[in-house]
């Protein structure tokens, strides 16, 4: 019956086209949306939605600065934690790693025994931070986490190439390299106990 009005009122059965509302923010402030979350990857949506509104003067919700930041390819994730790392601590890493480059069979000798301090102060995970795809390793992205003294348990554990130890609480801090030795043997059978293998202490 609509299709016979339609064709009787304006001689065409074609569908209306629909309208859309317009955007409500230009291509410039679109530029600067993007801007603001790739300057402050921690920055919230409502925090750019504010400052966009109080230059544009008019009101810019916050479903409007995530479909604009999506459009860019910006989305909200969990950032990489890591601890600050100074120059000669990338220097060192970079050079461990230069010498080893051609290893292969090597690695059979090789057992890795780690501390790990679990700290019981943390933040709960809600913060975000805006990146593209590709993006998790970029030191903007990765938010360093706290050093300083705080609530905590101290583990310990070691990994070869076909074994592995179970993780061990300790009481303090394991300090000497004999220690980590006798702790392969005794905690994991299966993994050679031999003094005579090579150990490397990544704590």
């Amino acid at each position: 019956m609509r299709i016979c009005d339609r064709w009787m009122q304006e001689g065409t059965t074609d569908r209306r086209g629909r309208s859309h509302p317009p955007q409500c923010t230009t291509a410039h402030e679109y530029r600067q949306i993007v801007r603001m979350a790739v300057t402050d990857r921690s920055v919230a949506s409502q925090t750019v939605a504010q400052n966009t509104a109080s230059v544009t003067h008019h009101s810019v919700t916050e479903c409007t600065i995530q479909r604009r930041l999506q459009q860019s390819g910006l989305s909200a994730r969990r950032p990489l934690h890591g601890l600050p790392l100074t120059q000669n601590h990338r220097r060192l890493r970079r050079q461990w790693c230069d010498e080893r480059r051609m290893w292969a069979a090597e690695w059979n000798e090789v057992v890795f025994n780690a501390e790990s301090r679990i700290c019981l102060q943390h933040h709960d995970g809600r913060i975000r931070v805006w990146k593209h795809r590709g993006e998790r390793m970029l030191n903007s992205c990765v938010m360093h986490r706290h050093t300083g003294p705080a609530p905590d348990i101290m583990v310990w554990g070691s990994i070869g190439y076909h074994s592995r130890t179970p993780l061990v609480r300790t009481a303090d801090t394991l300090k000497q390299p004999a220690l980590h030795l006798r702790g392969v043997g005794v905690g994991c059978p299966s993994l050679p106990s031999g003094l005579g293998h090579s150990h490397i202490s990544t704590g």
